[in-house]
Formats: C-alpha cells, structure tokens, sequence
C-alpha cells in the first residue's frame, strides 16, 4: 500500500513498499477507511458480551476464597477496571487515529527492533489467556453434552487425579478447539456483528441465572454476606486485580470508524459492564450457598449442581443447556477477539513476510494444549500470582506507550518511518532499539519484582519489598511513566517536533489513506472495464 513519505506533518510525495517487505504486510499496514466497520455500538457490544462471560465472573471468587469480604473483592474489581478503562481508551488512542495495530505502535516507543521485546511479551501473555479461556469454554461444552446425553456424566476417567483434569474435559477442550476454528479465519473488522449478537445473548443468560438463584433460595441472597472469612491483608488482594485489563485494546481500535467511537463507549462501558457480574457471582454463590450448603464460584459449576438438583429433569436439561450455549458462545468470541487477535498481530509483527494474523490465529490455537491450562488454574493462589506478575510485566509496556504519545510526541506519529528498517527512520534509535524504553521498562519491574519471587517460596525478602509487590501494578505503572519522561528530558530527541500541533500529522496522514483507497478503487475499475 501507499504511505506517507515526508519527514514532517506535510505531504510531499508517496511510496510503494513491496508486497514482502521486512516490516509490512497488509495487516500491519494502516486500515483503509472502508475496513473501520466499529462504531461505539460494537465497542459497547463487544464488552458487554465480553463482561458477562466467566472471567469477570469469577473475578472476585478466588479472592474471597482465600479469605477476602466479599465487598473488598467486589470494591477491587470496581477500582481496578475503572482504571484499566482509563488505560484502555488513552493506549488505544494512537490506534483509533492512525489506524495501525499494537505491533506497528510499539515501533515508535521501543524501536523498529526494539518493538520485538515488546510483542513478544504481549504474544506469550496472549497465548496463555487463550489457552486457559479454551479450558473455561470446555467446561460450558460438557455441561451441553451432559444436557443431551445425560450418560456423559459417567464417562470412565483415564487420567489420574494428580493431572487436574478429566478425559469429559479434554474431550470437550478438543470440541470447543474445533468450535472456535472457523472464527479465527474472520477477519476482525468483519467480527463486529458477532459481539452485537452474543451481547444480545449472554447479558439475558446472566441475569436469568442470578434470578433463578435468588428465587431457589426463597427471594434471598443468603447469609453468604455475613460469614465471610476474616481479610488477612488488603493490599495485597486490593492491587491484584489491576491486571483486568484487555491486552488486544490497539488491535480492535484501529478499526474504529471515528476515534470517539472507542472513547467514550470503553471508557463508560467496560466499568459498568465488568462490575455487574463479578457482584452477579458474589450473589449467585451466596444464594446457593444456603440452598445447597456450598458456594459455587465458576460459573460452569452453577448450571452442573442446577442439573443435580432437578435430578436432569427435563425442563431442567433444556434450560441449563441455553444458559450454558449462552455463556460457551459468550467464551468463545472473547477468546478470539482479546487473545487470539491479539496474539495474530503480534506474530504477524514478528514475521511480516510469512506470517499474516490469520496464520498467527491458527497457531495461537495450536499450543492450547501444550500450555496445558488445567495446571494454570489448580489453585485459586497459584492463578492470583499468576495474574498479579502478568500486570507488573505489562504494566510498563502500556506506561511508556501512553507517556511517548501524549507528552513526548504530542500525538505525532510519522506513518512511514515505522516502516523503514535503517537509520533513515527517526524510530530507529540505536542500531533499531530505543535504550531509553527499555531502561524505562527495567526501572518499571525492578521494583515489585523482588517480592513477586518471594510468591514462589524459594526466597525470602523485607517487608518494604512485599509492600512494593502488592502495590504491583501502579508502581511499574508509575515507575516507568517517571522514568521514560524524564529519560526524553536528560536525551531529547532531535527528531521530534515539538512546534507540532497535537495530532497534526494525523490530519495528513488520513488524507492521504483516504486518497490512496479512491485511487485503488479507480484502479480497479479500469481493470474490470
């Protein structure tokens, strides 16, 4: 496709890179205007059927079962996606306005090489997260089994109990894995009908469930509020959850037909969206609790001990079994959207010659079960550390993005140094890396990262460095925003043109995208003329 050229916000001339370009291909280069198909409608869609999924709604669940009340873990997911919708928008600014994914938009902080550490760490967090929401997926899959086949239930287990799974799950994991195949070869701009659909589906699902519960139990909550286990220290549970925040936010933004329509949309809605079923599922366990005398945290083991209950009635399978498609299609398109794409553009950011994101897709879906993400989630304990090291290792990325294109660039990206792998590119740095973000990210973890050795047990550390792991997140967050800032102070950029109005070059830079799209559908129809 067409870029930019000039070195400044004006437009001199035009190039053409080659189809096999070292650093472009036609999904990292910027998004036509006839490819935003998002408006705030979708983005509205997309995390309201994201929320009311099984992640947010077990968010609270592991930590009161490790001993936290029930409305300090209610009160720390509030707290931390309002400040992860915060970072949300503000990161998926640049990618709303030059219309270009996380691996092309890291290139401008860490370099055109530098962007490397960068993606490769998105891309292993991505695969994870696929994986361990593939295993979520698995479990709606059994219990729809169950529903039409109520002899599933006595399927002969051939694994051993050490493994932390069944051969129902596998066999389900491997259903759903097939399931989700098709939707990875859907283009994202093409997937925004999907999350108005599953929105439409799920949101009903999740509320049917909660009045269910409270109707079993005689129109009560129950006594879940008052006999919560006694909360051994805050802090450590309070910044846990910083980590709820959506790793694909850039590469769903660039899509976006107006950059107001992931502002306000995301700002508003992913709040509002993630705190309602993370409460549903507090009052859903305690509900239950009194009903049957045990607390069901994941969502999957509602609709199994619904079935017990009505001793696989048939009302009882038929229900359980929409509200279980429900909350499987809800996984389903949340997995592909937050961790397949994400991690499809980031490999196509690594091998732009043979990799597009779709290729990426599909092999995002291929190490599932090599992750093997039963292990992942044995424990409530093992998956909080697991999450609070994911935040102080990506807290930083998000940080030096976020300092780089509000404070030191003023919004001023220019489109085709980002794909010119020399020294004639003003992202190149020294020899491709930008030492100043990644000192700033080594500033970010140095700090908490101390105490979240400690978690494993092997070492001892002070009291002041366990503080600083619980404070995890903010503090790399924070950390590296001073770092990066102030590196640019001691090291300015001679590059960078501070005279520039914010965003300037992107008034430019559209119109020469939407000019390059009129020529290449003029184009076309001389060819078919």
């Amino acid at each position: 496709m067409r870029i930019l050229s000039s070195r400044g916000p004006r437009v001199r001339n035009k190039i053409r890179l080659p189809p096999c370009h070292i650093w472009s291909n036609d999904d990292l280069d910027p998004s036509k205007p006839s490819y935003r198909t998002w408006s705030w409608l979708h983005y509205t869609s997309f995390w309201l059927a994201s929320s009311f999924a099984t992640g947010t709604w077990t968010t609270g669940s592991a930590m009161i079962a490790l001993g936290m009340l029930w409305y300090a873990a209610w009160f720390a997911v509030v707290v931390s996606h309002m400040i992860g919708a915060f970072l949300l928008v503000i990161n998926g600014r640049a990618a709303a306005v030059y219309h270009i994914g996380f691996p092309v938009y890291a290139r401008v902080a860490f370099g055109m090489w530098g962007s490397y550490f960068a993606i490769l760490s998105r891309a292993i967090m991505a695969a994870i997260w696929y994986s361990i929401n593939s295993y979520y997926g698995a479990n709606f899959v059994s219990v729809c089994l169950r529903c039409i086949w109520p002899s599933w239930n006595n399927l002969p287990n051939s694994i051993p109990a050490s493994q932390g799974t069944t051969t129902q799950i596998m066999i389900a994991l491997f259903i759903f894995w097939c399931l989700s195949m098709p939707f990875i070869f859907i283009h994202p701009r093409n997937l925004n009908w999907y999350f108005v659909a599953k929105a439409a589906i799920v949101g009903p699902a999740c509320f049917a469930v909660l009045a269910w519960a409270v109707i079993l139990n005689g129109g009560s909550v129950g006594p879940g509020f008052k006999v919560s286990p006694k909360l051994s220290d805050s802090n450590y549970y309070g910044w846990l959850w910083m980590s709820a925040l959506n790793s694909g936010c850039a590469d769903i933004a660039r899509y976006a037909k107006k950059p107001s329509d992931q502002l306000w949309s995301q700002l508003i809605t992913y709040p509002f969206f993630s705190a309602i079923p993370a409460l549903f599922g507090i009052l859903v366990a305690s509900a239950t609790s009194q009903k049957w005398g045990k607390q069901y945290w994941n969502l999957w083991d509602v609709p199994t001990a619904a079935l017990d209950h009505y001793e696989m009635s048939p009302a009882a399978r038929g229900l359980v079994f929409l509200a279980s498609l429900a909350f499987g299609i809800a996984v389903l398109g949340t997995n592909v959207a937050a961790n397949s794409l994400p991690f499809g553009s980031d490999i196509a950011g690594l091998l732009p010659r043979f990799i597009n994101i779709r290729r990426g897709q599909f092999l995002c879906a291929v190490l599932v079960f090599a992750i093997v993400p039963w292990k992942i989630i044995a424990s409530a304990k093992a998956l909080l550390t697991f999450l609070a090291g994911y935040s102080i290792l990506m807290g930083p990325f998000i940080a030096i993005c976020c300092i780089d294109y509000f404070f030191v660039r003023r919004g001023n990206i220019h489109i085709p140094d980002l794909y010119t792998g020399n020294n004639m590119s003003r992202y190149w740095y020294y020899k491709g890396v930008n030492l100043r973000s990644i000192a700033a990210y080594l500033i970010g973890i140095i700090l908490p990262f101390p105490g979240f050795v400690a978690t494993f047990g092997t070492v001892k550390v002070t009291a002041p460095a366990t503080r600083m792991w619980y404070m995890g997140f903010l503090l790399s967050l924070v950390a590296a925003s001073a770092a990066y800032y102030i590196s640019f102070l001691l090291f300015p950029d001679e590059t960078i043109d501070k005279n520039a109005p914010f965003e300037s070059y992107a008034v430019e830079n559209e119109l020469v995208l939407e000019s390059q799209e009129m020529q290449e559908i003029a184009n076309d129809d001389i060819e078919k003329a």
